[in-house]
């Protein structure tokens, strides 16, 4: 605070931390300020949360209704009226959307990221988040802003335009675009696409009450939860209005209770997990323990025969490819080495039969493999496909 000459922010913490916010004894521990600053910012919580859930609610229905009018989506249109595109799915390929967004708003206010000045400024939600209040951005004949985040989509998908950008693209299977299949050549205009993120980044306490940035940094699994457990309430739906289609989420009644659709807070998950899973996780890895401790260092040869001495070539390869590890192999060892994790000794590039792996844990027979591009070759993938038969076959 002193070396920013952050001084407001020093009388802040004084006022916060001084004695008389403290109770005086445990009989007014319950009434002292800082147990009441405590109890508002749970309250306020609360607050942000429900309001949160009205938000994403209202981005949904905005930006369902602006994918079905804007003049340039007239193939979608057709699907919606011939009954090819149902609400439903349309609805699955619209929240996939939000869900994008949310993640990239909490990922990248919580410097999660990284990434060059380029993303920042040219490519991140955060910069379209910034539009919401510049009310001459919100143009409805213009759908640069949302061509642009397509764009982004695509890069969090295509692990050579993440490099191009300086970020690590991500594996999983939001951002795969065949999952918005019917969504992707659609446009959207530029004030419709601000006016949705408007209510995801904004939100009112109340009536009478400014509004207010939503702190996507500080917001916690539970709001993310509720977010979802809301969702579950609604049912998509389609109709016309003015000669306009217009989709919208209605209370969907019984509907949740007879698929048992719930979500499940995370206290009663963590109990779950204690008394169900931890336990046999444990037994599994004892016998797992057990298993490694009878089995050879390296493997097994051809013949089937344990191998208890590596030729001079194998470990000569192997002392190379330590030399020449690639970053991510780099970073992966930091947390790896000196059994960093969970106490678990790990090796690199560990020759096991006739092949080298890039990290072995002989406590567990467990094997880590970091693959880039080229594994994606049909002939490296061939190999690799076989590798892992072989390797899985003598338990590791």
């Amino acid at each position: 605070m002193f070396a920013n000459e952050l001084f407001a922010d020093f009388q802040l913490f004084v006022r916060l931390v001084h004695r008389s916010r403290l109770p005086k004894s445990l009989a007014d521990a319950d009434q002292c300020l800082l147990e009441r600053y405590y109890r508002q910012t749970i309250e306020q919580g609360n607050r942000v949360r429900d309001k949160l859930r009205d938000g994403v609610e209202k981005a949904l229905n905005i930006l369902g209704t602006a994918l079905l009018q804007h003049p340039k989506n007239q193939q979608l249109r057709e699907e919606v009226r011939n009954g090819a595109l149902k609400p439903e799915k349309f609805y699955r390929q619209l929240l996939r959307l939000i869900y994008r967004l949310l993640f990239l708003l909490v990922a990248e206010e919580r410097n999660l990221i990284g990434g060059s000045p380029v993303y920042r400024d040219h490519y991140s939600v955060s910069r379209l988040r910034r539009l919401t209040e510049v009310k001459s951005a919100r143009v409805e004949h213009h759908d640069d802003l949302w061509l642009g985040l397509q764009k982004t989509f695509e890069i969090f998908s295509d692990e050579q335009k993440a490099q191009l950008l300086g970020i690590a693209p991500l594996n999983g299977d939001l951002f795969n675009r065949s999952g918005t299949d019917a969504l992707n050549e659609a446009r959207v205009s530029n004030a419709d696409l601000l006016k949705a993120l408007w209510y995801l980044c904004w939100f009112k306490p109340n009536e009478r009450s400014p509004w207010q940035r939503v702190n996507y940094a500080q917001l916690d699994v539970e709001e993310l939860g509720s977010i979802y457990e809301s969702l579950l309430d609604f049912h998509p739906t389609f109709r016309e209005e003015g000669g306009k289609l217009v989709f919208e989420l209605v209370p969907a009644g019984m509907e949740r209770k007879s698929t048992g659709s719930y979500y499940t807070p995370r206290e009663l998950v963590g109990e779950l997990i204690k008394s169900a899973l931890e336990p046999v996780l444990q037994e599994r890895l004892e016998e797992a323990k057990r298993i490694a401790q009878s089995a050879p260092y390296h493997g097994f040869d051809a013949l089937g025969r344990p191998i208890l001495r590596l030729p001079d070539d194998i470990r000569h390869l192997c002392r190379e490819f330590r030399k020449s590890m690639t970053p991510a192999e780099q970073l992966l060892w930091e947390c790896l080495r000196d059994r960093r994790l969970a106490g678990l000794k790990f090796r690199r590039q560990h020759a096991i039969g006739r092949y080298i792996v890039d990290f072995y844990c002989h406590e567990h027979r467990l094997i880590i493999e970091l693959e880039g591009s080229v594994h994606d070759r049909p002939e490296q993938a061939e190999h690799d496909k076989v590798r892992k038969q072989e390797l899985e076959a003598q338990g590791f």
